[in-house]
């Protein structure tokens, strides 16, 4: 090995963004980082429960949030408090998840107004993602079948979407900015206008971070969206064995 291939192995390994926080669901709403506040669930007919699914050809833990879509108050989710844990317009999400139902109507994805406004990120009539009401197209989401969504956010008031990997919409807007330390998922608001947009469903995965990623650490990010949450994300495989490959190329030229 080359000290230019060693070069290279470390700027790759250094290239992988580090979630702040990983909820795999394997039975409990805790994150895979220690001392990172756990998801608390939304649910207030006690219908949510863990179970597996196939998720991008592997059977895989999820939650299953459910409830009743009228009134919102009956709805089930997921919140997360993220006071010291994001910034409020300075992070980016990843959820891989699933809806069952409303297809062709709006349905609430991640919420930053702590369910206070309609404004939010959400599945459109037309199945794409979308932020209301700023605007956003996207492939067609499909009933029933899991899916990586990606959203980011920076200070200068950018909103861009991926959906599967592929950047679908760029955005100036506020409407995720977080304004009450809190992140809902699935929930619609239960004040204002357009509620009742809820649809229950799966969730198997979400990571959230501290800084709105770029379009490549996005592709490599949902390249495989589960490495890394059972095991050491290949990105710290590759800069222990780069740097130890190095070493050993130093070592053995100083010989």
């Amino acid at each position: 090995m080359s000290l230019k291939i060693c070069g290279l192995l470390l700027f790759s390994a250094a290239a992988y963004a580090a979630p702040v926080a990983t909820y795999t669901f394997n039975n409990n709403l805790s994150a895979q980082q220690g001392g990172v506040v756990s998801l608390s669930a939304v649910d207030p007919l006690g219908t949510s429960n863990f179970t597996t699914a196939v998720v991008f050809g592997n059977t895989r833990n999820v939650y299953h949030f459910n409830g009743s879509n009228s009134p919102a108050s009956n709805q089930g989710g997921l919140q997360l408090d993220t006071t010291g844990l994001i910034g409020t317009n300075n992070y980016s999400v990843e959820i891989v998840f699933s809806l069952d139902d409303r297809n062709n109507a709006w349905r609430r994805v991640m919420d930053t107004l702590d369910r206070g406004s309609d404004n939010g990120l959400y599945i459109d009539p037309s199945n794409h993602l979308a932020v209301f009401p700023a605007g956003g197209t996207s492939d067609t989401f499909t009933p029933s079948t899991f899916f990586d969504i990606f959203v980011t956010v920076d200070s200068s008031n950018n909103i861009v979407g991926y959906f599967s990997g592929v950047q679908q919409f760029s955005l100036t807007a506020t409407d995720l900015d977080i304004q009450t330390n809190f992140l809902n998922f699935f929930l619609d608001n239960t004040a204002g206008g357009g509620q009742g947009e809820w649809s229950q469903g799966n969730v198997a995965l979400i990571k959230v971070f501290n800084s709105a990623l770029s379009a490549g650490e996005v592709a490599r990010e949902t390249e495989d969206p589960f490495v890394g949450t059972t095991t050491p994300e290949p990105a710290s495989w590759l800069l222990m064995l780069g740097g130890a490959a190095c070493l050993g190329i130093r070592k053995f030229r100083s010989a």
